[in-house]
């Protein structure tokens, strides 16, 4: 490494010399795969004894300055595999924290990582190592997971179709101002459609919740709603009104007209913004169970339609 946190400068060694490179002991193992040595295993000096004590530890003391990112990379792990952090290790990876490691690195680096780690199987087990190693403050001071059962009922709310990785990353930045995550996720080099999506989540949980809770109808949930995506109508639901939500997530959203604009202008509408406000009363309609079937949610579109031309 030519400074700390830079990428390294490869080249070519013995295997020997290449096995300890790795980040963590229980990853420097190889095994031949043909001629005459075929299955014979390699490893570093007590990678074997690591992998049978299901522990995590670093081949060399300055692992954690030289790249950074492998802080991140031992909360994956750890969370995932249920290994132990070895204490020396954990010792070194406090320190990197505390001296500010992370910021060596840039923040793209940093955010290719993180969102391995809210991919993982269990990101809330993730999250809550991270917060345990102080390395959530190092995204945001304000950054990190708070309250485990939120986060728990959010992603039972969300179901299958949404983006739980998401939905994890909005839980631990509730407490970022929305223009300071805005700014935290470009520099981390979010994409705009995951960006948008964590803010939103993180910054219009508490107003939805509400809007959630005052509402007495299918359609008045759908109102509440609208616009929103499956990840702030989860977190919104795990904040309080957790039916209503979980209404709209399995069921409601799901609900479509069988007509559309055309069956509108057949029957005489002229096109304008009388085509949408009845397909929308034909479709809140249908949704408060009013109309069933294509000829009464045409009737009902067409008397909205009219009333308002």
């Amino acid at each position: 490494y030519a400074r700390p946190g830079a990428l390294p400068d490869v080249e070519p060694a013995p295997l020997a010399e290449d096995l300890l490179r790795r980040d963590f002991a229980v990853n420097a193992m190889a095994i031949v795969l043909g001629g005459e040595h075929r299955g014979r295993l390699h490893a570093a000096p007590g990678a074997l004894d690591d992998l049978k004590a299901r522990r995590l530890r670093v081949l060399h003391d300055r692992s954690f300055v030289d790249d950074p990112t492998r802080l991140l990379r031992l909360v994956r792990y750890a969370s995932r595999l249920g290994f132990a952090i070895e204490p020396r290790t954990r010792r070194l990876a406090e320190e990197a924290v505390r001296s500010g490691a992370l910021h060596t690195v840039s923040g793209p680096r940093i955010g290719a990582e993180l969102r391995l780690l809210a991919r993982e199987p269990d990101p809330i087990a993730a999250l809550r190592c991270l917060h345990a190693l102080r390395l959530d403050r190092e995204i945001h001071p304000a950054f990190g997971l708070r309250d485990d059962e939120l986060a728990e009922r959010a992603v039972r709310l969300l179901g299958g179709d949404g983006r739980r990785d998401r939905l994890v990353l909005a839980v631990a930045a509730l407490n970022v101002p929305g223009d300071e995550l805005h700014e935290t996720l470009d520099t981390l080099a979010f994409d705009a459609q995951d960006r948008d999506a964590i803010v939103a989540a993180a910054t219009r949980a508490d107003d939805l919740a509400a809007a959630l809770s005052g509402a007495s109808s299918p359609s008045d949930i759908a109102r509440a709603v609208e616009g929103a995506g499956p990840e702030l109508v989860a977190l919104a639901g795990a904040l309080g009104p957790a039916p209503k939500a979980e209404d709209w997530l399995r069921r409601l959203r799901h609900v479509s007209l069988e007509i559309d604009g055309h069956d509108l202008l057949a029957a005489g509408i002229s096109e304008g913004p009388a085509v949408g406000r009845g397909l929308r009363a034909a479709l809140a309609a249908k949704l408060d169970g009013s109309v069933n079937g294509r000829a009464a949610e045409l009737a009902e579109a067409l008397r909205a339609a009219r009333a308002t031309e």
